[in-house]
């Protein structure tokens, strides 16, 4: 997982990973600093694209990575449910 900083300052968590020999990435979710401070939310509620803290995009992260390990693509995941 990495950060990627858009022109405008905006922080957005990113995993890459490889699928059939290709690289695809996944935009886990934007960086909210102000999430840190508040309660917690419950990871189940929790899914990508949202603003996030940290420790919210680490256990989005591990849900990819899951998928991943069962050979499926957490983007074309994402995509599937967004439809």
């Amino acid at each position: 997982m990495y950060v990627a900083v858009s022109p405008a300052g905006a922080l957005s968590f990113r995993y890459d990973y490889r699928m059939s020999g290709r690289r695809e990435t996944l935009v886990i979710g934007r960086y909210d600093p102000d999430i840190g401070a508040k309660r917690g939310r419950n990871p189940d509620d929790l899914d990508y694209g949202m603003s996030l803290s940290l420790t919210e995009a680490r256990l989005l992260l591990a849900r990819a990575w899951r998928l991943v390990e069962h050979g499926e693509s957490p983007r074309a995941t994402v995509a599937a449910n967004a439809s």
